[in-house]
């Protein structure tokens, strides 16, 4: 039982590791700090990509072959944008809540940063997000989360007198829908029509 090569020992149990890691998870997006069993997994993880241009062509071909990640910061990108495409096929539209948790992923929080960073980005993700409908401006981002929370509640109480404190879910639906009387003169046409077409009541009294 003699080890003979302790490196290929060492890179064996590494990768070992990460197939029990892949086969419970579903992904090679090993945590840095994460150790599977007694293995620094994620260390180990780190060192693959640092020496990814020194590895064997065997052993590339069999992380690549299990899906491993060598530039974690685009898997974290596209597991948003994977997140987003979920929440889209289920709700028809991209106006995620800022509390919102696909899954185990806070993808309210990722919809924020691809606004505040949208200049930053490169213009294939900026098209991409495009095309599946994001709403990049978050002042009409709050409205349309305020109108799709009204639209709810009509639907679920057949009419649109809010109460003041009522919440739709996370969504403060009585204090917006106070806001849209008190600034009605503000609004746009295709908002007031809009409000209008679902039975938005003006007059609280």
């Amino acid at each position: 039982g003699l080890v003979w090569d302790p490196f290929t020992a060492d890179w064996e149990e590494g990768f070992a590791a990460l197939k029990v890691f892949k086969k419970r998870e579903g992904h090679c997006r090993v945590p840095h700090s994460h150790k599977e069993g007694a293995h620094r997994l994620g260390q180990w993880v780190s060192t693959q990509r640092r020496s990814k241009t020194t590895l064997t062509a065997e052993r590339l071909q069999r992380l690549e072959e299990i899906g491993f990640v060598w530039d974690p910061l685009t898997a974290d990108w596209e597991a948003g944008f994977a997140a987003l495409k979920a929440y889209r096929e289920r709700e028809g539209h991209c106006r995620v809540p800022r509390p919102h948790k696909e899954g185990d992923y806070k993808l309210g929080i990722w919809v924020r940063y691809q606004r505040k960073n949208k200049t930053t980005l490169t213009p294939e993700r900026v098209q991409r997000l495009d095309e599946i409908g994001l709403v990049w401006d978050p002042f009409t981002a709050d409205w349309e989360e305020g109108f799709a929370a009204l639209e709810v509640f009509k639907k679920r109480e057949g009419h649109c007198r809010v109460p003041q404190a009522h919440k739709e879910g996370d969504h403060r639906l009585g204090i917006w829908v106070g806001t849209q009387r008190a600034k009605k003169a503000n609004l746009t046409q295709e908002r007031l029509q809009r409000l209008d077409e679902i039975g938005f009541v003006w007059d609280a009294g």
